[in-house]
């Protein structure tokens, strides 16, 4: 059976695409960009392009959800990108090997969901990288709003936080 598989690939900016058209490039951020990139823009149909500053790729994937008819819907970025293979850089930033829709296929036959291999940090909690690049209140406030709304969350947020190891990125098939 054929799957209606579409990876989106957030960019706001020229990137050489993959070839498969599995592949959707989507121009995050449309609403405010002052580019014209030859892509689906994320500000068509019921969007929140506008709020690409805080949401950055998840604006592809909450259009997405709204307006694309797909099967599986997936996410990746314009520098990152799924592979069963070891990637590299072949040239101006053309991969040689980015996953096919051939291959997305049999995986979706056995798993419901496809990420990437999760990052280990060996020194560092979650917690930790976290409020190394964004502001501790985003997490506390997080917190506590599970703590009131969805304290059944809280252990499993917890436990999160304390490990060494996620997946990263905003990938997701």
């Amino acid at each position: 059976m054929l799957m209606n598989i579409k990876i989106l690939v957030a960019a706001h900016k020229e990137y050489t695409m993959p070839e498969d058209s599995m592949y959707l490039p989507v121009h995050v951020g449309k609403e405010l960009s002052t580019h014209s990139l030859p892509w689906q823009g994320d500000n068509t149909g019921e969007h929140i392009s506008g709020k690409n500053p805080n949401y950055c790729e998840l604006t592809a994937l909450y259009w997405a959800c709204k307006n694309l008819d797909a099967d599986y819907i997936g996410l990746s970025h314009y520098r990152r990108h799924f592979t069963l293979q070891k990637p590299f850089l072949s040239g101006k930033n053309k991969f040689t090997y980015v996953l096919k829709s051939t291959e997305v296929e049999p995986l979706l036959q056995t798993v419901s969901v496809l990420l990437p291999k999760p990052r280990n940090y060996i020194i560092e909690t979650n917690y930790s990288h976290f409020i190394h690049a964004h502001p501790a209140e985003a997490l506390e406030q997080t917190k506590d709003i599970l703590k009131e709304k969805y304290p059944e969350y809280l252990p499993a947020f917890e436990q999160v936080m304390k490990q060494t190891s996620a997946h990263r990125f905003n990938m997701l098939v």
